[in-house]
């Protein structure tokens, strides 16, 4: 059995191309958002009523226009051109973007197609972690933190960790972020006692950045203290004398 429907839907699409068009059908894009460096999948597909020999483009527009393909395309009359393009965004201007297809034939364009809107942001996800929140002076602290960006995949970069006290930065160290984690281990011995706050600066290989202020805090104790737990056990039985 021979299914008529496709070649019966592009001849109605054929008919309603005027001489020299073409058309372009495009789907929307997976996500809402989206970081520096990440592949936007563009999928769709063009047919025409005449053979045709162009230029088929795929640009990025935030404000101002971002190629990221430029292929030659030969169409003949009546047959669909499919495509389905992982492409990057390497340089963009954070804020509300769209992928906008062009056909050209001699530089005269013959049919654009636009996607809704998403978003294109330099902006990075964050968790962070401290082992103790009450150090004596002299031990270790310990942070550790899980980087990503808004599709949740790990980074690879380097986080500048910032220990503060009353607005004061006691101590600035760097750190290497592997498949978006990192470990931090800090000798408080020469940091003077009391309450202290993190913060955390990450730069990402594509130019994503996180910014977190007071992700955490810790109070440093320059006197010796004992902490002991007691297990409390609840009986529970009959009342004396019964």
């Amino acid at each position: 059995i021979v299914d008529m429907r496709k070649p019966l839907f592009l001849l109605v699409l054929l008919l309603i191309i005027p001489i020299g068009k073409a058309l372009i059908i495009l789907e929307n894009v997976d996500n809402g958002v989206y970081n520096l460096g990440d592949k936007i999948n563009v999928k769709g597909y063009m047919i025409q009523n005449e053979n045709m020999f162009g230029i088929l483009e795929h640009n990025l527009f935030c404000g101002e226009n971002f190629p990221l393909l430029i292929r030659a395309v030969n169409i003949k009359r009546g047959e669909q051109y499919d495509f389905d393009e992982q492409v990057p965004v390497f340089f963009s201007n954070p804020g509300d973007c769209k992928i906008i297809i062009t056909f050209a034939v001699d530089d005269v364009v013959k049919d654009q197609a636009k996607t809704d809107e998403f978003r294109v942001t330099d902006e990075l996800k964050g968790n962070f972690s401290l082992k103790n929140n009450l150090i004596q002076l002299g031990k270790e602290i310990e942070i550790n933190g899980v980087i990503t960006k808004f599709n949740n995949e790990p980074i690879e970069g380097i986080a500048t960790v910032f220990l503060t006290q009353n607005g004061e930065n006691f101590f600035v160290g760097t750190i290497g972020i592997e498949n978006g984690r990192f470990n931090f281990v800090h000798n408080t011995i020469d940091n003077p006692s009391g309450e202290y706050f993190v913060d955390v600066k990450v730069t990402e290989i594509f130019g994503n950045k996180g910014n977190f202020e007071n992700i955490l805090k810790f109070t440093l104790v320059n006197e010796i203290s004992v902490f002991a737990e007691v297990d409390t056990v609840l009986e529970v039985g009959p009342p004396v004398g019964v």
